[in-house]
This record gives structure tokens, sequence and C-alpha cells, in this order.
């Protein structure tokens, strides 16, 4: 894929499989494991829309309570080929006080900067 001016998903937590359910794809991520939907080697363009909705399956309760404010990965990039905890910018989500978050979340010269972009409701559709 050599652009991805509109990436429509909707995020499934509780299966493990990719399927399309009209104009979106769903992913699902095998609890208790950390997905990956595959890599874009070269992308250039102005910006990146994509569409996600959470559906119920979003809330969770860490094991850890300290981990209930970790962010999850929604999509990001890495910038220049570097490492990702070294220059990278991505969109996070997290299940936190009975709300689903997006945060903003990125790497400068391995310094992380995490900011709040506000809260969606479940089964809705969000574009980032």
């Amino acid at each position: 894929m050599k652009s991805l001016p509109y990436f429509l998903s909707l995020f499934l937590l509780t299966a493990c499989q990719l399927e399309r359910i009209g104009p979106f794809e769903v992913y699902a991520i095998e609890e208790g494991t950390h997905g990956g939907f595959g890599k874009i080697q070269s992308l250039i363009t102005d910006e990146v829309n994509f569409v996600a909705i959470f559906d119920e399956s979003a809330i969770y309760t860490s094991v850890l309570e300290e981990n209930q404010y970790d962010v999850n990965k929604l999509l990001g990039f890495s910038d220049c080929n570097s490492q990702h905890h070294e220059h990278s910018a991505r969109f996070g989500w997290r299940w936190l006080d009975d709300d689903l978050e997006i945060l903003a979340y990125c790497y400068v010269s391995g310094e992380r900067i995490v900011e709040y972009v506000g809260s969606v409701d479940l089964n809705q559709n969000g574009t980032y």
C-alpha cells in the first residue's frame, strides 16, 4: 500500500481474525497479545485520515491497577526509519474511569510525550 488517505477500521478486541464489514475492516486482537497489522514501507502524503469504532470489547480492567493507565496503540508512524521509541507519532486509546480515552503520543529524541485528545462513545465513528 503506497498511500493511506483514508483508513477505515473497526477495532474489536475479543477475536483473532481479520474480516470485512461493509467499508470497514475488523481488526481483532487476541486477549493477552499485541496486534500488528502490517507495515507501510514508505508514505508520502500531507495527511492521513482514518475512522475507528470501538465496541464494548474495548472495556477492560487490567490485572495490575497501574497498567490501566497504559496507552494502547491505535495507529502511528516512526520517522525516517528510526526506532519507535526514538522518533514516532501515534494515536492511542485506553479504558479509564468508565471512559474510552483517545490520546496522542510521540517520541522526540527518545522523550515520550502524551496528550489527552478526548473521549469517544462506544459504537460511534471517530475520525482521526
